[in-house]
């Protein structure tokens, strides 16, 4: 095993409370303005203590301090985090630190999915304009299977821990080491998915 794919084991169901427009709201490479902070969430469905690393259905991911922890250890200024006021389902307020985690453009990996043997196709998508015409978009990767099998070029990811290819932004993956790590310090709702590094690439 190479590489894990990430994925979250818990989805919570919940939402951002925001009057921000579209353009100001947090992605996962797209941090919040200190202007906007702190962030109110509330959630409609969880269980009463929220798993180490969890998400919303919108994709954004949270982590707990022992999360964040790790994740700082392994991805030395790649990573933020945003303290976040959770309220329950119950409507109170979620008594331990949650902080939405944002990655850096440094976790972005150029051209780093190997497409020969991953279950991922290159598309070249058509953007409308106003006239009724449309012009080719830039492109991107679908993925032909849920979880797709996934190969990754060891030159472009080089030595990150944590990262994500340009084309295909919603799966994370994390190395062999940052994994164990997690495991052995109990961070928990992280599902792991083996991947492979293809050496000549």
């Amino acid at each position: 095993m190479d590489t894990i794919a990430g994925a979250v084991a818990h989805d919570i169901s919940g939402r951002i409370v925001t009057d921000l427009p579209w353009e100001r709201q947090p992605g996962y490479f797209k941090a919040p303005s200190k202007e906007d902070l702190p962030l109110d969430i509330q959630l409609s469905d969880a269980p009463k203590i929220l798993p180490e690393f969890c998400s919303l259905a919108d994709g954004n991911h949270f982590v707990g301090d022992k999360a964040r922890g790790v994740l700082e250890e392994f991805c030395p200024g790649m990573l933020s985090f945003h303290a976040v006021r959770l309220g329950m389902p119950n409507k109170k307020l979620y008594k331990n630190k949650v902080y939405l985690l944002t990655m850096g453009d440094a976790c972005l990996v150029e051209d780093g999915i190997v497409l020969e043997g991953s279950d991922i196709i290159l598309k070249r998508p058509r953007i409308p304009l106003a006239d009724g015409g449309s012009v080719e978009g830039p492109p991107m990767l679908g993925v032909m299977k849920r979880p797709p099998r996934l190969y990754w070029s060891r030159v472009a990811v080089g030595e990150r821990h944590l990262w994500a290819d340009s084309k295909l932004q919603q799966i994370v993956v994390a190395s062999d080491a940052l994994h164990e790590a997690f495991k052995a310090r109990g961070v928990t709702g992280y599902q792991a998915q083996e991947c492979r590094f293809v050496q000549e690439h």
